[in-house]
């Protein structure tokens, strides 16, 4: 037997086994070490054009972190037709019936939603199990439809999702409603409370502005009365 054909084999599976897995970012490291000995006389300039093109790699995460929309608008234009495509794509790809609930944060009024996947229509989560992330309960669910607020693209948005839920999970999302609600009230009073210190400044201004005019009308009346009481003599 060769046994140098068997140790290169060996060698190929063990790096089959280290690199594989790796995404297109991660394999663009390796050759850090290649890149930065390309130039000897210069070493620090290889860095620096190293760090610029990693910041500027565009992977296909970054573009679908900047296409997606919870409900996509079909007039909005992006800055090329493939972006446009893989937003189309990935929309695509998702099951609009129920939505996921994200309750890690009620205590704090705070929640998410998302659309599901195929695997999670198969198992039946969202439908037939609990809609919260976590929960995996499948007696006595409740269909909802809740008025999601969420903040997209620089704009806050409505939408309306269904979603099932138990008892326990129904709870959270009832305090939930509470405690975000009570920080929209606290909010409006005050915004109302500024606008009644503003309102009371420009009252108070208008006010000295009305006392000056009044005390320089006076002055002039008596300088005009001193005036003619001296012409007069």
């Amino acid at each position: 037997m060769n046994f140098a054909k068997i140790q290169i084999q060996e060698e190929r599976k063990q790096w089959n086994k280290e690199h594989l897995g790796m995404n297109a970012r991660e394999r663009k490291l390796l050759i850090k070490p290649t890149i930065q000995n390309i130039s000897t006389t210069n070493p620090d300039q290889n860095k620096q054009n190293y760090e610029e093109y990693l910041e500027n790699i565009v992977t296909d995460y970054d573009i679908y972190k900047k296409t997606y929309r919870f409900i996509p608008n079909q007039k909005e234009k992006f800055d090329s037709e493939y972006e446009s495509e893989m937003a189309k794509k990935y929309d695509a790809k998702l099951f609009k019936e129920f939505g996921i609930v994200d309750l890690q944060f009620y205590k704090q009024g705070k929640m998410g939603t998302r659309w599901r996947i195929e695997r999670e229509v198969i198992q039946g989560k969202g439908e037939t199990i609990c809609g919260e992330a976590k929960c995996l309960e499948t007696l006595n669910l409740q269909t909802l439809e809740i008025n999601f607020n969420y903040f997209e693209n620089g704009k806050i948005q409505n939408a309306l999702v269904k979603i099932r839920l138990c008892p326990k999970c129904l709870k959270k999302l009832n305090v939930c409603k509470q405690i975000s609600a009570e920080g929209i009230d606290k909010k409006l009073e005050k915004k109302k409370k500024k606008k009644k210190k503003k309102k009371r400044k420009s009252n108070k201004e208008k006010e000295k502005k009305k006392n000056k005019k009044k005390k320089n009308k006076k002055r002039n009346k008596n300088k005009n009365k001193n005036n003619s009481n001296n012409q007069k003599i």
